[in-house]
């Protein structure tokens, strides 16, 4: 349980809609953890801060298998949840994927659809200890009135060592002309929406 599964999950939404899948699911919404016993990696290698694990994207509020000495709300949007509620800002009903391309950025994975007359993008910034700048520029576009910009970062996620699970934050996105950076905060997946 931890940042990297919303960054994970992201990407395979990203993944799945670039490759034309019209519909997936995962697995389980509301579950419990895995113990060790049950597949569950506790390794101290792993970042995060909770001693549970799980393939669910709420919590059911129960403790099991030894798995959490705090229990977690019912309820409870865990780091999973939270990648999809962003990609909802990407993948809207009647609009399309469109191509995204990086320039020598392997840290960063980039996603991008029609939205409303203009574009949306998916951004992941995969590093963990650097923010990290991105130029973008939108082909046949050189302005916009500007957008919105919503984050779920490592930084975000961190507030759960203390049991609270907050949301994405949104900003604005500010009139732009020929381009405009997106700062991308260390494990960040952002999603910008820009007209």
């Amino acid at each position: 349980m931890s940042i990297t599964q919303a960054l994970y999950a992201g990407q395979i939404i990203g993944e799945l809609a670039k490759d034309g899948v019209a519909r997936a699911t995962w697995w389980i919404g509301y579950g419990g953890c895995n113990s060790p016993s049950e597949g569950g990696d506790f390794d101290s290698s792993l970042y995060g801060w909770q001693d549970f694990g799980g393939y669910m994207v709420f919590s059911d509020g129960t403790r099991q298998d030894g798995c959490s000495s705090i229990d977690v709300p019912t309820g409870t949007i865990l780091p999973t949840a939270r990648a999809y509620q962003l990609a909802s800002h990407l993948i809207r009903s009647g609009e399309h994927i469109v191509g995204a391309s990086l320039r020598n950025e392997p840290r960063v994975r980039a996603y991008a659809a029609t939205y409303a007359g203009g574009i949306a993008l998916m951004l992941f910034n995969l590093d963990k200890d650097h923010s990290l700048s991105v130029p973008v520029t939108i082909a046949n576009k050189t302005s916009s009135a500007g957008g919105y910009i919503w984050t779920y970062d490592k930084s975000i996620y961190d507030k759960s060592k203390n049991d609270i699970w907050s949301p994405p934050v949104r900003t604005n996105l500010h009139a732009w002309r020929k381009g405009f950076n997106v700062s991308l905060p260390p494990w960040s997946m952002v999603v910008l929406q820009t007209k």
